[in-house]
């Protein structure tokens, strides 16, 4: 489970501190989806950067599992990161010299080398995303699709108890995002983690368990929870 509580976040400025996020308060039951929608400059990729451990607040927790970040020197956080937390970004960040399934394992090169399971796993799961007859390209011979759908698959390899993912669907056109978003969910039903998007798009959040609404720092839930489609 993930608890978010009385989570703030301030930048210093020359006017005084710039608040992008105040007294956010947020709970997300394992299997559940989350949608975050706000405006830009709202604060959504902030609140995520401090979901995923990738930043620190400024003031309140952040708990997953009953974990707390706070308590956790840098090196545990790291490990947290990579173990526990899967990330989907707007850009694939493929590196470019990988083959698809090598970028795939990166994951598993922060504490160690890929086992024979691990390697099985990521094969598996290409081949469940369509990229069978893939793995052994480079990025740059795959299309806009393909690419988000190899990184869907490294975001998921290492089991992570929670996905987060940023605009995944904003650089696709509306056919390959609704591909990229049904991918997602049959993923995330078949594991049972925690999944928050952040994302502009109605179509898309309205696919997922419960919809927030982030504005001028403070989040607040958008209708009632309704089974995922």
């Amino acid at each position: 489970m993930l608890v978010v509580e009385h989570l703030s976040k301030h930048y210093a400025s020359p006017a005084g501190p710039l608040v992008v996020l105040s007294d956010v308060n947020l709970t997300v039951q394992p299997g559940q989806s989350v949608a975050i929608m706000g405006p830009s400059g709202s604060g959504k990729s902030t609140l995520l950067n401090l979901i995923g451990a990738l930043d620190r607040p400024t003031g309140g927790r952040v708990q997953l599992d009953g974990q707390d970040y706070s308590l956790l020197p840098e090196g545990d956080l790291a490990r947290l990161r990579n173990q526990r937390i899967g990330f989907l970004f707007q850009d694939h960040h493929l590196l470019p010299q990988c083959t698809v399934l090598e970028n795939v394992l990166v994951p598993f090169l922060a504490f160690g080398r890929p086992t024979a399971h691990d390697l099985k796993r990521a094969e598996e799961l290409l081949s469940a995303v369509g990229l069978a007859a893939r793995m052994d390209h480079l990025p740059g011979e795959l299309s806009g699709g393909e690419r988000q759908r190899a990184a869907l698959v490294r975001a998921m390899v290492t089991q992570p108890r929670m996905l987060l993912a940023d605009e995944p669907t904003g650089n696709l056109d509306a056919d390959t995002a609704e591909q990229i978003v049904q991918l997602m969910l049959e993923l995330h039903r078949q594991s049972q983690n925690l999944l928050i998007v952040v994302t502009h798009s109605p179509g898309v959040a309205s696919k997922m368990d419960v919809v927030f609404q982030l504005s001028k720092g403070i989040l607040k839930r958008v209708g009632q929870e309704s089974a995922a489609s």
